[in-house]
C-alpha cells in the first residue's frame, strides 16, 4: 500500500507518524513510501496514497503527492495557504478532530478520531513495570534536553520518539508503563490516552510549542480547553482538574470508515468485533 507520512524517507523514524506504516503492516498490507515509489518510478502502479497519521492536511504536503489522496485521520494545523483547492482530488474518510472538520468546512457527521487511537485494539497492552514520570519531547528537540533539565521538570527519564521500526514496539510500552507523561510530542498525549495512561502537554521554560493547531485539534476532540503545563508538578494538577474528565469518542464511525479491506484474517476478526 503506498502511503506518505513525516520522517517516512530518514533513517530515524518519529514514531507518532511512523504509526501510519504499523497498522499497514497489521492490516495485512506491505508498505510502500511514497518517496520510494516516486524515486523508482512505481507511482503508476498505484490509483491513490493514504494520508493517515499526523498533521499532513496542508497545502505542501498535497501538492507534494500529485495524484488522488485517501485521507484517514490526518489532522489539519491551520496553515494559512490551505484550502478548500487543496481537496480537490481527496476523499475525506476520518480526520483527527472537529477543528479540522470546522477549518475545512466538512460535514459534521464526518469521523473523528487519530489513527493511534486505535492501537489498544489491535495492541492490547497492560504495565509490566512502573518507569515513572517520562518526558516525551517534541521529535525536533530530542537532544536539546540535559539531564538536570528533566530532572528540573520532575521527570526521571526521558523518553525518546526518534526510533528505528525494531524500537517502536519498546517505546509504546515505555508510556503504558509510566506513572506520568509529559510531553511535548502530540503522539505520545495521543498514545498515553489510548492506553490510559495520564500525561501533560510540557512546555519546560524557554520551549516554544509546536504548530498550535493541531494541539488545539486534540484538545477540542477530548473536550478539553487548550493548556500545558512546564513540570510534573503543574501536569498532574491540570490532569486531576481538567485533563481527565477528556473524553475518547465512539471509535466504531472511524473505524468504519477505514478506506480498505483488512487483509489479514486475525485483525480482520479483532476489527470486526470491535466496530
Amino acid at each position: 500500500m503506498l502511503a506518505i507520512y513525516w520522517t517516512f524517507d530518514r533513517p530515524v523514524l518519529n514514531l507518532g507518524d511512523h504509526l501510519t506504516e504499523v497498522f499497514i503492516e497489521a492490516f495485512g498490507y506491505a508498505f510502500l513510501s511514497f518517496e520510494s515509489a516516486a524515486k523508482n518510478n512505481r507511482l503508476e502502479e498505484f490509483e491513490t496514497c493514504l494520508f493517515a497519521v499526523g498533521s499532513i492536511l496542508d497545502s505542501a504536503w498535497c501538492e507534494r503527492v500529485k495524484m488522488k489522496k485517501s485521507i484517514w485521520g490526518s489532522g489539519d494545523w491551520g496553515d494559512p495557504r490551505f484550502g478548500r483547492t487543496h481537496l480537490d482530488d481527496c476523499t475525506l474518510h476520518a480526520v483527527r478532530g472537529p477543528l479540522t472538520v470546522r477549518r475545512l468546512g466538512l460535514p459534521e457527521a464526518t469521523p473523528t478520531g487519530d489513527p493511534a487511537l486505535l492501537l489498544p485494539v489491535l495492541f492490547p497492552l497492560s504495565r509490566q513495570s512502573d518507569t515513572g514520570v517520562i518526558f516525551i519531547p517534541h521529535f525536533n528537540r530530542r537532544t536539546a534536553f540535559s539531564a538536570s533539565a528533566i530532572a528540573s521538570a520532575g521527570a526521571s527519564r526521558l523518553v525518546d520518539f526518534g526510533v528505528t521500526r525494531a524500537e517502536r514496539s519498546a517505546r509504546i510500552q515505555s508510556i503504558v508503563d509510566a506513572e506520568f507523561v509529559l510531553t511535548g510530542s502530540l503522539h505520545g498525549a495521543i498514545v498515553a490516552q489510548a492506553y490510559g495512561r495520564p500525561w501533560a502537554l510540557c512546555l519546560p521554560d524557554g520551549v516554544r510549542q509546536d504548530k498550535p493547531g493541531k494541539w488545539e485539534d486534540w484538545f477540542a476532540y477530548l473536550g478539553l480547553e487548550p493548556a500545558s503545563c512546564r513540570n510534573h508538578e503543574e501536569g498532574r494538577r491540570w490532569w486531576l482538574t481538567h485533563g481527565c474528565r477528556g473524553t475518547v469518542k465512539d471509535l466504531r464511525p472511524m473505524m468504519r470508515a477505514l478506506p480498505f479491506p483488512i487483509l489479514d484474517p486475525v485483525t480482520r476478526r479483532i476489527w470486526e468485533a470491535a466496530c
